[in-house]
């Protein structure tokens, strides 16, 4: 019988059960190709992404951060540098 679970569905150690991400504050280090992408798929599984960082440093808002709007910004510009909205920190206050 196959496993019907999705294969990127996360799991906690060896338990069988899913992650709950629902309600879940997260950080993010590395806001490119893999960091972006996981801060969108974290929101449609339920968790707010309150910072990211990438290369010019970080950024945090205790309400969540418009990650779409984010992404987006830093296609364009090629990073975050410039983004106004939330607080800057440096990678290291970040994390």
């Amino acid at each position: 019988m196959a496993n019907s679970s999705p294969a990127c569905s996360p799991r906690r150690g060896n338990d069988s059960s899913p992650l709950v991400l629902e309600g879940a504050r997260v950080a993010i280090q590395g806001f490119g190709n893999v960091g972006g992408i996981a801060a969108l798929e974290l929101i449609e599984r339920g968790a707010s992404v309150l910072a990211v960082s990438d290369v010019s440093g970080g950024v945090y808002d205790p309400n969540g951060l418009d990650i779409a709007t984010m992404a987006a910004y830093a296609k364009e510009n090629g990073s975050l540098e410039g983004w106004e909205t939330g607080v800057r920190l440096s990678n290291e206050e970040l994390l």
